[in-house]
């Protein structure tokens, strides 16, 4: 299992899933704005996908 802290903001809402199991899961994305401007001078965003099973 990987652990990582990203700072961002929610892409969308929260979607509640079962796995095959019945085991409860959330489907999210956050957005988080990378700290350096590309070559046109705009700021550039990573969408990274996210399963929080509890």
């Amino acid at each position: 299992m990987n652990n990582t802290h990203q700072i961002g903001h929610l892409s969308k809402d929260l979607e509640l899933k079962k796995n095959p199991s019945n085991k409860s899961y959330v489907h999210f994305s956050i957005v988080v704005n990378r700290k350096s401007k590309n070559a046109n001078g705009n700021c550039e965003a990573d969408f990274i996908p996210c399963i929080l099973w509890g």
